[in-house]
């Protein structure tokens, strides 16, 4: 069948005429050549293109999805992380004498400002409470 030949042809190439072979033994290669090549080419910018398209579409996910877990205006970075010797001789030092070396505060004025601030807030909308 015709749809069986051309599946066939598909998966083993194309053959080159016999008839143009006959007449024009060089033009009909040369031709053969240009044509593969002119299709190879025309796929593999389909297959580019396509690819391209998923990288840019994948881009802007990144980009709207940085957008989102960004730093809202009126906000800052937090500092860099601190290494865990350093957070584990805050918590030994906290511990003992309820002093955050790398905060340079003691623990009992931080419990005194976020007490007063949660006061104020209160105090300024009855319905946190």
């Amino acid at each position: 069948s015709y749809i069986m030949a051309m599946l066939v042809e598909f998966g083993s190439g194309a053959a080159l005429d016999p008839q143009a072979e006959m007449y024009s033994p060089v033009g009909s290669k040369v031709m053969f050549i240009f044509v593969l090549f002119v299709l190879v080419l025309t796929l593999s910018q389909v297959f580019v293109t396509i690819l391209l398209d998923a990288f840019e579409a994948a881009n802007e996910q990144v980009s709207v999805l940085r957008a989102e877990l960004g730093i809202p205006d009126g906000y800052e970075a937090l500092p860099a992380t601190v290494s865990f010797r350093t957070r584990a001789i805050d918590e030994v030092v906290s511990g003992l004498t309820y002093y955050v070396p790398s905060g340079h505060v003691w623990e009992q004025q931080i419990m005194r400002t976020l007490y007063k601030i949660v006061k104020e807030a209160e105090s300024a909308d009855e319905n946190l409470v």
